[in-house]
């Protein structure tokens, strides 16, 4: 990603886990996730500060929108469900990455600058557009 800022317009997100996320590539591999699922959508970008906001319509909350810096270490975002970067067969290491983010919680309150999740609150397909913004190193 070379410009500044850049809008990635709606796209319909299947729901498993009740939730629609933005997470550095690098932390889901860092905590034995993939970057392969098909379920989901790769931003490609440089290491660095970005701010990104996540906006998710009609959820059972209604439309909802979160806004975080997020620190990214690898060269990649991933837009979707947290849970599609954890296959069937990995469902341990999904358990430990949600006991190490208490549930994606740490993530929800801005604890954690590895991304950002919106809680749509149950499952089903929702459409999410993404705005990021470089900020720097």
């Amino acid at each position: 990603m070379d410009n500044k800022t850049q809008w990635f317009p709606p796209s319909s997100f299947g729901v498993d886990a009740g939730n629609i996320a933005v997470l550095d590539g690098a932390f889901i591999t860092e905590n034995g996730g993939t970057l392969d699922s098909t379920d989901t959508t790769t931003i490609n970008v440089r290491p660095g500060r970005y701010k990104v906001r996540l906006f998710v319509r009609g959820t059972y909350h209604g439309n909802r929108q979160r806004t975080r810096v997020v620190c990214v270490k690898g060269d990649k975002l991933i837009v979707g469900d947290a849970c599609y970067s954890w296959s069937d067969v990995e469902q341990d290491k999904w358990q430990k990455f949600l006991d190490k983010t208490k549930y994606l919680d740490h993530m929800k309150e801005g604890k954690n600058n590895r991304g950002v999740v919106v809680d749509t609150g149950g499952d089903g397909v929702f459409p999410a557009e993404v705005v990021v913004e470089r900020l720097g190193d």
